[in-house]
């Protein structure tokens, strides 16, 4: 294993679950929570590509050609993962519990980066 995916195991407290009062019960229980594992997935890509940008010979057609690539599979990733949730994760949790994503609602076009949607971009 090398030493960037070693520091990625999970911990034995569980950060991706987190408390929640069971009503019935009266007592806690362990909710899963849906955002922890994605979005240590995409940090993960980000900082792959930011290390991968600080090593890049830039001399070098072949590694920057390379690094765009990163960087334009990085941009899908995130616009995918951005789509995603908000056609699926976050009408699940507003059906469930209204206003729950009130915190996290966002228009999606603010990550896209300035002048366009990303396509126009190398």
């Amino acid at each position: 294993m090398d030493h960037v995916h070693a520091s990625l195991q999970v911990a034995p407290q569980m950060p991706h679950v987190l408390p929640q009062h069971d009503t019935l019960t009266g007592g806690a229980r362990a909710r899963y929570n849906i955002y922890s594992n994605p979005h240590k997935a995409l940090r993960l890509a980000l900082g792959e590509t930011v290390a991968a940008a600080g090593r890049v010979d830039t001399h070098d057609d072949a590694d920057v050609a390379r690094l765009a690539g990163q960087v334009r599979s990085l941009l899908l990733f995130c616009r995918t993962h951005l789509e995603k949730e908000e056609e699926f994760v976050h009408p699940a949790m507003e059906a469930r519990r209204p206003g729950s994503t009130v915190a996290t609602a966002h228009d999606p076009r603010a990550h896209l980066p300035a002048g366009g949607d990303g396509h126009d971009r190398p």
